[in-house]
């Protein structure tokens, strides 16, 4: 009996610490997680993760909540839907199984997503028919761009990026003759940057060849493909295949010595591409394999705003990585959605005070569909985020390059001006071109750095040193320092 009330006494004073300590460990769960807040409403996060997308997947997942838990941060967790995060997988069926689920949810506002262009096209009416809007990061197929429809882009669509490469291929690296090779599947998104490519090629006079791909399954495949290849004579060669294609062909060009330019499609522009290689034997000189390679890329961080610069060292206090550019664009489209939804909010108060409403799924699409200018844009980590014909047309597409497995900004971009290309002149807009219907201007990068060689003469008590060293410079055609 003396055990039992010696137990007895243990638990109850257990128990009276615990019920103690819990309003001093409440704030902390209320803060703390995004996810295990409860809200009247929500937004959907619906990814398409397979093992060769998992690092975009994961950048996709870490832009949004970075940004919504930095908002939890800032005392703003009352003002916000609730966050629900489904992945289909990469599958058909469980995308539409997805989508239909969060069509009849009435709690559910908008849905970020899908991140494959494919399964994008093939549930967008499904929400389309719920008045449901779908913010679309890194699918880029051009009818996921359509305003009216409640389909809204964030990245460049295959067809600009098409035009794009086109132009900067003649006038950025002064090459005239070209080789795309694409793979015998009929991909949309291929299909259209096909598209807008040839228009711009033939415009500007570059000359091109398409050259197909058979079967992958077959070892001569890439053999023949490769005297083709040589047989055109390019000075530059686009890939416009899928990540296992082209890890193939690079292995196979970097193998056979190939040293004309090459550029990978910009859903390839991840350090994860480049660490395809590195079991291989070669790649002991790091890099060997995708040391030059050129990508389109919506975002770099060495030419990011100052704010891009604040939201990369706090995510990197916190992973030891730096943001990409799936986290950019998944970031702003979070930021301008939390936006529109305040923005809801506040005219409901402000034009029906005392009832009590929360902003619906057309009200967040009224609200997406006015940010349709530069004006009205929201200034997001990858520059100003807004929605309409020529959101993509004065946002510039950039290009990276691969360094020893990572992205760095390349040595000459072509940066999108203000000047209408309806008064464009020539000899009046000196170091402008025009192509497309937009007017660009030519910028070169230099990256410098110190070299020492030695130090001499230091002295702690005044603080001073002799110092031997270079400083050198990396750019690309004439630069006077």
């Amino acid at each position: 009996m003396k055990k039992f009330l010696q137990n007895f006494s243990l638990v109850l004073l257990l128990f009276v610490l615990v019920k103690l300590s819990l309003p001093l460990l409440k704030p902390l769960f209320q803060t703390g997680d995004y996810h295990n807040r409860k809200a009247n409403q929500s937004i959907a996060l619906v990814l398409s993760t397979r093992p060769e997308t998992r690092d975009i997947n994961r950048a996709i997942k870490d832009g949004v909540t970075f940004y919504l838990k930095n908002r939890l941060s800032l005392g703003e967790g009352k003002r916000m839907p609730e966050l629900l995060v489904f992945d289909d997988q990469g599958d058909l069926a469980r995308a539409e199984e997805i989508a239909k689920s969060l069509a009849a949810r009435e709690d559910v506002l908008a849905v970020i997503g899908h991140v494959d262009a494919t399964l994008s096209l093939a549930v967008a009416p499904i929400y389309q028919s719920a008045g449901l809007p779908l913010l679309s990061v890194v699918a880029s197929d051009d009818q996921l761009m359509s305003v009216d429809n409640g389909l809204f882009s964030i990245h460049s669509t295959d067809r600009r990026q098409g035009r794009f490469m086109a132009g900067y291929a003649v006038y950025a690296l002064n090459k005239f003759k070209a080789t795309v090779i694409r793979s015998d599947a009929d991909n949309p998104g291929h299909r259209s940057w096909l598209q807008g490519f040839a228009d711009v090629a033939e415009e500007e006079g570059l000359d091109w060849k398409e050259l197909r791909l058979g079967d992958f399954g077959d070892p001569s495949t890439l053999e023949s493909a490769y005297e083709h290849l040589l047989a055109s004579h390019p000075d530059i060669v686009f890939l416009a295949v899928d990540a296992e294609q082209a890890e193939a062909l690079v292995k196979l060009l970097r193998n056979k010595g190939f040293q004309q330019t090459v550029v990978l499609p910009s859903a390839l522009a991840t350090p994860a591409f480049a660490q395809r290689f590195s079991a291989l034997s070669r790649e002991k000189k790091l890099g060997y394999y995708t040391n030059g390679l050129l990508v389109p890329v919506p975002f770099v961080l060495d030419m990011a705003n100052e704010r891009a610069q604040q939201v990369n060292e706090k995510y990197h206090q916190v992973t030891g990585v730096d943001i990409s550019w799936p986290f950019a664009l998944a970031h702003d489209a979070t930021q301008v959605l939390l936006e529109v939804y305040s923005r809801e909010l506040n005219a409901i108060a402000a034009t029906q005070p005392g009832e009590a409403r929360l902003p619906g799924r057309q009200d967040i699409k009224a609200g997406l569909t006015a940010v349709n200018s530069l004006q009205r844009a929201s200034e997001g980590v990858s520059g100003p985020v807004f929605f309409s014909d020529s959101a993509t047309e004065l946002k510039p597409l950039l290009m990276a390059t691969f360094q020893n497995r990572t992205l760095i900004s390349a040595l000459t971009q072509l940066l999108p001006s203000e000047i209408p290309a309806d008064i464009y002149d020539p000899f009046e807009h000196v170091g402008m071109i025009s192509f497309s219907g937009s007017v660009f201007h030519l910028s070169h990068a230099v990256y410098t750095g110190v070299r020492v060689n030695r130090l001499s003469n230091i002295n702690p008590d005044r603080r001073t040193f002799d110092a031997d060293f270079e400083i050198w410079f990396r750019y690309y055609g004439q630069f006077n320092p």
